[in-house]
């Protein structure tokens, strides 16, 4: 079994107790604690895959949206350090600040500069994949 504990700083350490229930309110009284250290998510393993599930199928190929590429190979180029076309005044990701980055302003539907509709359309990221992105970016938004 596993759980996604989402919006954890990267690097920090995080301590769980686990309590099993039944259906009949009846609990474990364990106390045994375990410690885990959130890490950091990775560009080509985290990211990417996010960007290809989510977005690529719009944001794809010389007629992508805003001319906005995320398919692999294309979409750390096209997003890091770069202006939004809907927002110029933005980039779409400045490294170690994912609040003043347009990529999450856009998931997010809210934020400095927003324009247009929320991202992905039809629906809003799941928070855990929100959060997996946010932390690339505060974590320097590395080509890794």
């Amino acid at each position: 079994t596993s759980f996604a504990v989402p919006n954890l700083n990267p690097g920090a350490s995080y301590f769980f107790v686990v309590r099993a229930q039944d259906e009949s309110g009846n609990a474990t009284t364990n106390t045994q604690e375990r410690s885990a250290m959130a890490q950091t998510p990775t560009f080509a393993a985290n990211v990417q895959p996010l960007l290809t599930t989510n977005c690529a199928g719009c944001h794809a190929g010389a007629g992508a949206p805003e001319g906005l590429d995320l398919s692999a190979g294309k979409a750390y180029a096209a997003m890091v350090g770069v202006s939004s076309k809907g927002s110029p005044a933005n980039k779409l990701v400045i490294a170690g600040q994912p609040n003043n980055s347009y990529l999450m302003t856009k998931i997010n539907g809210a934020g400095v500069g927003f324009v247009g509709g929320r991202m992905p359309p039809g629906g809003a990221l799941p928070a855990a994949q929100a959060s997996t992105i946010s932390a690339w970016i505060m974590a320097g938004a590395l080509n890794n």
